[in-house]
């Protein structure tokens, strides 16, 4: 027992060797070594901290963008099938379709004859996702026009509200907040043709068949074209480096038990090469009578009350 205490205490921490005695010079250089590394370690995480931030940030944003990519092709998806859908009640033909550009920006200003059909049929035959340029103007019920004005931004469908709301009793929206709404409807489709999007325009803004008001008589009358379609041709352009076609669809419809349905695609014309835009405007508006079967129709002068609006800069 008296042996066993006699031994040395530097036993107990392992070999002779294996750590340098207390308060010796190989200690205070451990302990420095051991304090640089903690250094080097604090001002690495110091350094990395911006770097690791832009990288979660980045792919934070990646993630985003698929997911809203991913979002909208199902959206496309299921609005071309509800199209398919509505468009059993007739018989489509369809011709020309090789004229719409298969990539890039394109405007597709058509003839408005119906208030379903048209869009069914130009949404469910062109093989790219369409972004139709709506109106809301002719709803009286804020509960309903909330849910179209969501299920329309779900869609990634731009909201133009007409200059002439309010004629005919359908629901106005003037002052400021019209001039909001076009802004913003405006922005939205330059955003589209930048980004290489299809955009469909009705440039009557009124069809002929439509329950609730409509200044057209006959089923051979047209409106005059609008130029608000040129309009948003010429300010995606002004980035320099977009060129948006514009396509001319007509839409010949022949009444029956069961209505047939003629669409047909004109070639691509350019505005940027026009020499003014009135005469651009009415070369297009006669393609698309023409393409709709009806050479020589009476074209309705816009009544007393419809004033025919600019689109405002973005």
């Amino acid at each position: 027992m008296e042996r066993a205490r006699s031994q040395p205490a530097d036993h107990l921490v392992g070999p002779v060797g294996a750590l340098p005695t207390a308060g010796g010079p190989g200690t205070v250089r451990r302990i420095d070594a051991l304090w640089a590394a903690a250094e080097r370690r604090r001002n690495w995480r110091s350094d990395a901290e911006p770097e690791r931030t832009e990288f979660v940030a980045e792919w934070r944003q990646r993630l985003t963008t698929r997911a809203d990519t991913l979002a909208q092709a199902c959206i496309a998806t299921s609005v071309r099938a509800g199209c398919r859908a509505m468009l059993r009640r007739i018989d489509l033909r369809v011709e020309g379709a090789e004229h719409v550009p298969t990539n890039g920006p394109v405007i597709i200003a058509a003839r408005h004859f119906h208030y379903i059909y048209d869009g069914c049929a130009l949404l469910a035959t062109v093989p790219r996702p369409v972004r139709a340029v709506v109106t809301l103007d002719w709803t009286r019920h804020p509960v309903q026009r909330h849910v179209l004005t969501a299920a329309c931004s779900a869609a990634g469908w731009p909201i133009v509200p007409r200059s002439d709301a309010g004629f005919g009793g359908v629901r106005s929206v003037r002052g400021s907040e019209s001039f909001g709404a076009l802004r913003e409807g405006v922005r939205g489709c330059v955003a589209h043709l930048r980004a290489g999007r299809v955009v469909l325009v009705f440039p009557e803004a009124y069809p002929t068949i439509d329950p609730r008001f409509t200044p057209k008589i006959a089923d051979d009358e047209f409106l005059p074209f609008r130029p608000g379609f040129a309009r948003l041709a010429t300010l995606a352009e002004c980035d320099g480096q977009t060129r948006v076609p514009i396509v001319p669809a007509g839409l010949e419809y022949a009444r029956g038990a069961r209505w047939r349905l003629t669409l047909r695609f004109g070639r691509p014309v350019w505005a940027s090469g026009a020499t003014t835009r009135e005469r651009f405007v009415e070369a297009v508006a006669e393609q698309v009578r023409a393409l709709s079967g009806a050479v020589g129709a009476s074209v309705v002068g816009a009544p007393s009350a419809i004033r025919i609006g600019t689109i405002p800069e973005t």
